[in-house]
């Protein structure tokens, strides 16, 4: 029993602190980096994601550690998708890209302005 209660221990995180809790909770794995790479509108490679929440021809919505990332185009298709290793690539034609729901950063330039 002690060896089980030792391997379920390293399994959650090794010792990280709070990151693992937060992982269980919040469906995040900890320690995942999020990066985003456009190829001429054409190709979007993205790490880091989470889910895919919804896709078709003209929106693709995934959730990321920064929040849920919106992909608008045309001609969309997702054309790699391995959730294990946080990786989706994207092709067609890219409009925009918009974050919403992430990270707040504490004020901005006008908080800090009218201070």
């Amino acid at each position: 029993m002690n060896g089980r209660a030792k391997g379920a221990a390293g399994q959650s995180g090794g010792g990280r602190g709070s990151q693992p809790e937060k992982g269980a909770q919040g469906g995040q794995r900890p320690g995942r980096e999020h990066s985003v790479t456009l190829e001429g509108r054409a190709r979007l490679s993205l790490t880091g994601v989470e889910d895919v929440d919804c896709f078709n021809e003209q929106l693709v919505v995934l959730r990321t550690p920064l929040g849920t990332l919106t992909v608008a185009g045309a001609g969309l298709n997702v054309s790699r998708l391995s959730l294990e290793d946080g990786r989706v690539e994207i092709d067609g034609e890219v409009d925009a890209l918009e974050y919403s729901g992430g990270k707040k950063k504490s004020g901005g330039w006008r908080s800090r302005l009218f201070r």
